[in-house]
């Protein structure tokens, strides 16, 4: 690795480093709407649908070893598109954000 390879990941990985802890503390900050009560609700979800998690394994297994910045890079990456999802989705939902079921009317015309 050249001096100029090596001063860009070490860059990176302090950036990446950045963002991390920089989404943690806004996460764990008091005013924010994330309590530890609905953390705990959240890594429940993740035992009951491990897709998730296995996905995370398998570009753990893949990269940390000889690419950990890659594998980082992966794991940011995941947190970007997980956001874009939720802020993304644009089926119609009630006040409190719950997705509204189909009527009906709609339902009986989908089973024909």
């Amino acid at each position: 690795m050249s001096v100029g390879n090596t001063a860009d990941a070490i860059e990176g990985r302090k950036q990446r480093q950045s963002i991390a802890l920089w989404l943690a503390d806004v996460l764990s900050d008091p005013s924010a709407p994330l309590t530890s009560e609905t953390m705990a609700h959240y890594r429940m979800i993740t035992n009951w649908f491990p897709d998730g998690p296995i996905a995370l394994d398998r570009i753990e297994n893949i990269f940390r070893g000889g690419q950990p910045e890659l594998c980082d890079e992966l794991y940011i990456s995941l947190v970007v598109a997980c956001l874009d999802k939720i802020l993304g989705d644009t089926r119609p939902k009630t006040i409190t954000g719950v997705v509204k079921k189909a009527s009906k009317s709609s339902n009986s015309t989908e089973n024909k």
